[in-house]
């Protein structure tokens, strides 16, 4: 009988509620309680749904979602801190299994947890070799080439401000500059070091 697998679950791809996200869709407005329904793709493919309930009245959120044909509820608690910029709280959800405070939830299996509920998970980066590592430090910003170019032409990025050239700008200019010039020579030169 083969031995069963042990890779570690990626935390990168597993499915996950995140505080942020949900805070910039307006799923947590003060006062109201709002339910809006989750989903999340895999190479544009719904591969799962959720109802996420976030009732700010009594700072508690709730999630409903199928898995293996149960009907999975989950309540989970809301806390609020205050800014260390002082201006209004900061929202953490409170895992109900581990009761740490956090800003993401994962789920794999049966329930969202807090990542360290997974002992063995891992993010990608963390499973790469350091050959891999190495590459994507040198070339890694080579294979963002489209997303510069695409933020370098949206419509929202202020090129100048007050006749000055921003330094977001700058920053972003260089980069696509930077990508431009590599020739393949870098690379043939990279493939020669041994390790």
């Amino acid at each position: 009988m083969p031995k069963p697998a042990t890779y570690p679950p990626i935390l990168d791809s597993l499915h996950r509620i995140s505080i942020a996200l949900e805070r910039d869709q307006g799923h947590f407005k003060e006062g109201k309680k709002i339910t809006t329904l989750l989903k999340w793709e895999c190479r544009g493919v719904v591969n799962a749904e959720a109802y996420f309930t976030s009732d700010m009245i009594n700072d508690v959120c709730s999630i409903v979602y199928i898995f293996n044909d149960e009907i999975v509820k989950t309540k989970i608690y809301l806390e609020r801190i205050k800014s260390n910029l002082g201006k209004g709280d900061t929202i953490y959800f409170v895992c109900p299994f581990t009761g740490l405070r956090c800003r993401v939830l994962y789920r794999y299996g049966k329930h969202f947890k807090h990542r360290t509920a997974y002992p063995k998970a891992m993010y990608r980066s963390q499973t790469e070799s350091k050959r891999d590592r190495e590459f994507r430090q040198s070339f890694g910003w080579h294979y963002q080439n489209q997303k510069i170019a695409d933020e370098l032409n949206s419509k929202h990025l202020k090129k100048t401000y007050k006749g000055k050239v921003t330094k977001r700008f700058a920053r972003l200019y260089n980069r696509l500059t930077q990508v431009n010039s590599i020739t393949m020579e870098d690379f043939k030169d990279w493939s020669k070091l041994n390790y």
